[in-house]
């Protein structure tokens, strides 16, 4: 694993994640404060969810608000292309990491930046994005993407950790066996 960062790190392309399964995308800030509409997707949020905000005192309320206006906002395919590129991170990367334990080395060629992977596409639409209550310890959010994207936000300390929840099919990815040539 050591051998094949180093390799990767020799690319000034490359931002190598070492994490076991797929680890944090990204990390945004989120607060009350926040107006996320216009960090993340480039319009402002609404009074009305400013209004349902002052009056929430739990996390998962929250971030029930947040849902919500991020569905209103994302009628707009260039804030949901805008939202997304934010949710990963915003650059075109590669990501070495530990499935199963085995090292696995995928592409994000959003962009079309990267000199290996198949270029994604940019999503149009977002399916949905909602409080998940499966998890009541934690307070999570999930985002569905029309492209086969699904993320998951983990808020804590006023920090949205985006991990992968789901991977479309067209993102390519390599065991390290059948490592890349540049």
């Amino acid at each position: 694993m050591r051998e094949a960062v180093n390799f990767l790190e020799s690319h000034e392309e490359c931002l190598v994640g070492e994490k076991i399964r797929i680890g944090c995308l990204t990390r945004l800030e989120l607060t009350p404060e926040t107006d996320f509409g216009e960090e993340w997707m480039g319009s402002a949020c609404s009074q009305n969810y400013w209004d349902k905000v002052v009056s929430v005192r739990r996390s998962k309320d929250f971030l029930a608000c947040v849902c919500e206006e991020l569905r209103r906002l994302s009628c707009d395919t260039s804030a949901v292309v805008s939202l997304w590129r934010c949710l990963l991170g915003g650059k075109d990367c590669y990501r070495l990491v530990l499935e199963d334990r085995s090292p696995h080395l995928y592409s994000y060629n959003m962009r079309g930046d990267l000199s290996w992977g198949t270029r994604l596409k940019n999503p149009r639409r977002l399916y949905s994005v909602a409080v998940d209550d499966d998890c009541e310890e934690e307070e999570k959010v999930r985002f569905e993407f029309d492209t086969g994207w699904f993320l998951s936000g983990r808020l804590q300390d006023d920090i949205l950790e985006v991990d992968l929840a789901g991977k479309p099919r067209a993102l390519t990815s390599y065991h390290f066996n059948s490592f890349p040539r540049f």
